[in-house]
């Protein structure tokens, strides 16, 4: 393989090109390097790599090295080992025997992997590694180019989790929109009976039952098109008093005098979507009471600054939740009690969790009946939420 400057120009073969990595000024030397870097890699996003025949040293690493990998190049000259050290731990054996393979044998390899930058950020790269000879066979070195695929990878796995999220609402459409209307046939047709049979014991009864599924088909609705806009970016920014929205969302999801809330925490301001943070409480809340095991509870939410964030805690004094369930109550549709016991479509914790993760913040489940009663679920939210 050859390089050439220009046309007419004399053509520099791999050897002559690489004979020295810093070249004398005006020397032809100097002219091999600058036909390397403007032909090969200066205007290029992709990192052109070329070493001895052995592996043991770089010959040449082009200048897009430094942005995607975030180390100078003179570091990696000096110290070949220690591209090994930033391939991150679990792809390192793989990536190592593919490159063994290309300099024992002289076979290309193509494999993705990731490094572990030097200020802790992981990216994914795609490297494809060959062997270079000259024309007569008696000169070589091996080549690479390396191509950072994070924001690929980063798209991929939000496709990924986009194809989850319709099989789940593929889900909801066969099954849990269907099993509401069909119950409210079932009634109906038990209402005719009734009917023809003069009987009308059973009818305030049956018409209550067929009035709570139809109810649940519409929340649940209401809640998958919630579910379906959220992510979509926020716009604009409100100016929320967080005990006083705590506590009119209180008001709202409350049933009587029944239920007691007690903040703890002195008084914040935060500015963010005014829905998602009534959204998120009002269904922590409606939670706390809807599954409460007795007719009166009390619920207390306490809170405390992390940095550029709030940390809530609203904890109640229910029944808990096994730790085997702590997983599965995150889920889309998910309920531990029956369809007809407990009022809801099972999107609440989902609906929660996707607002939470559009900050990049945390929900977690802390409760174990074996021990106490009571639940927490604690979380964060931004003081300061970022427009998208």
């Amino acid at each position: 393989m050859h390089y050439s400057a220009q046309e007419g120009q004399s053509t520099l073969s791999i050897q002559e090109v690489l004979t020295e990595r810093n070249p004398a000024p005006g020397s032809e030397n100097a002219l091999r390097e600058v036909v390397l870097r403007r032909l090969l890699a200066d205007h290029i996003d992709d990192v052109l790599w070329i070493c001895d025949s052995q592996g043991l040293s770089f010959v040449y690493l082009s200048p897009a090295f430094e942005r995607v990998c975030g180390i100078s190049v003179n570091e990696l000259y000096e110290n070949p080992l220690l591209w090994n050290e930033m391939v991150h731990p679990e792809d390192r054996a793989e990536q190592k025997k593919y490159f063994s393979d290309l300099v024992a044998y002289g076979k290309d390899f193509e494999c993705t992997y990731r490094i572990v930058r030097a200020d802790g950020e992981i990216r994914w790269l795609t490297d494809r590694g060959f062997l270079l000879e000259d024309d007569c066979g008696s000169f070589s070195v091996l080549g690479g180019i390396t191509r950072d695929v994070t924001a690929e990878r980063e798209q991929e796995a939000e496709l990924e989790r986009s194809n989850h999220e319709l099989m789940q609402f593929a889900y909801v459409a066969s099954h849990d929109l269907k099993a509401p209307m069909n119950g409210i046939v079932n009634v109906l047709n038990w209402v005719e009976e009734d009917l023809e049979n003069n009987d009308y014991g059973n009818l305030k009864g049956n018409l209550s039952l067929i009035k709570s599924r139809a109810k649940r088909m519409v929340n649940l609705l209401e809640d998958l098109l919630h579910y379906s806009r959220l992510g979509s970016g926020v716009s604009n920014l409100d100016r929320i008093e967080v005990k006083k929205e705590i506590f009119d969302t209180f008001s709202i999801v409350r049933m009587g005098d029944s239920f007691s809330l007690e903040l703890l925490f002195d008084d914040y301001v935060v500015y963010g979507p005014h829905t998602l943070f009534d959204l998120v409480f009002r269904n922590l809340l409606s939670n706390a009471i809807k599954h409460h095991d007795k007719p009166c509870g009390k619920i207390s939410v306490s809170c405390m600054e992390k940095n550029d964030s709030l940390e809530f805690a609203i904890s109640d004094d229910g029944p808990g939740i096994e730790p085997k369930y702590h997983e599965k109550i995150f889920g889309m549709l998910q309920k531990l009690d029956s369809r007809d016991k407990i009022d809801g479509s099972g999107m609440g914790l989902a609906l929660v969790t996707r607002v939470i993760e559009m900050h990049g913040g945390y929900l977690r489940v802390e409760s174990d009946p074996s021990v106490r009663r009571g639940t927490t679920f604690r979380f964060s939210w931004p003081k300061k939420w970022e427009k998208q």
